[in-house]
């Protein structure tokens, strides 16, 4: 192991303010101490300094699209596919509309590809989104969370429109719009969750309900004979009505009405 560097606990500090609050590089800090550009970055190994990647961070308070968006500080690299770091750097966003908070990449900061949290393209007279395309995310959370999932698209959207099964609620589960991979903070949709009657048997036709978010969540991986004695229902009714519910949610797959 290499030894340490010999230099001034009062350098050691300079060099770490000037890497993480003046955001200069290695081989800036170097010309401007008189130092070189290997001894600069021992020192800010031992500091235990983390590096920010290749690319300079925009300086805290900087401001895009005349003052909408303001920087307010360095976020963490985002992790890859394939399990490394991102060298992009990330940083936190303030916005004038709803989102008062969000992360993004800074060169589409630099570049003006994003130019608000959002709010200035929902505002828009132009924006038309696909009708799918919230469903779709609903579907894919299913995927992801259940490898037993075989509900197709047109299925997922018949289930979760319907109330809640238990307490006959309409649907209440709020799906919040995204862009860039950030929370607008708008309620675009809300849908009934998806139970499995039988735990165990899988999230297939014939054996899930519509369920809002605290009957699902109270419910959990409870038998049906458990959960209908707290509900205080008999459990041939809710096997029944899983089954009807197939016979319909069959039909759309057939594409019949």
């Amino acid at each position: 192991m290499p030894a340490k560097v010999k230099i001034s606990d009062r350098t050691r500090i300079r060099i770490k303010e000037l890497y993480e609050t003046d955001l200069l590089f290695a081989t800036e800090i170097a010309h401007k101490l008189g130092l070189t550009r290997t001894v600069v970055k021992r020192v800010l190994a031992e500091l235990g300094v983390k590096s920010r990647g290749s690319y300079r961070p925009p300086a805290n308070s900087a401001q895009f699209n005349k003052g909408h968006l303001t920087v307010t500080r360095l976020a963490p690299p985002g992790m890859g596919s394939n399990g490394w770091l991102e060298t992009r750097v990330w940083v936190h966003c303030r916005c004038n509309g709803p989102n008062s908070d969000f992360v993004v990449a800074a060169y589409k900061l630099r570049s003006g590809n994003v130019k608000s949290c959002g709010c200035l393209w929902f505002r828009s007279p132009h924006y038309r989104p696909h009708p799918n395309r919230e469903w779709a995310r609903i579907l894919r959370i299913c995927l992801n969370n259940h490898c037993d999932f075989t509900l197709s698209l047109e299925q997922v959207k018949f289930v979760c429109m319907l109330p809640c099964s238990y307490c006959n609620i309409p649907p209440s589960n709020e799906l919040r719009g995204r862009r860039n991979r950030v929370s607008n903070g708008q309620v675009v949709l809300r849908y009934s969750g998806i139970d499995e009657v039988i735990h165990g048997k899988g999230h297939i036709v014939g054996n899930v309900l519509p369920a809002c978010i605290v009957c699902n969540r109270a419910k959990s991986d409870s038998q049906v004979e458990e959960w209908c004695g707290y509900i205080r229902t008999k459990p041939a009714k809710i096997i029944e009505n899983a089954r009807r519910l197939g016979q319909r949610i069959r039909q759309i797959k057939n594409g019949s009405n």
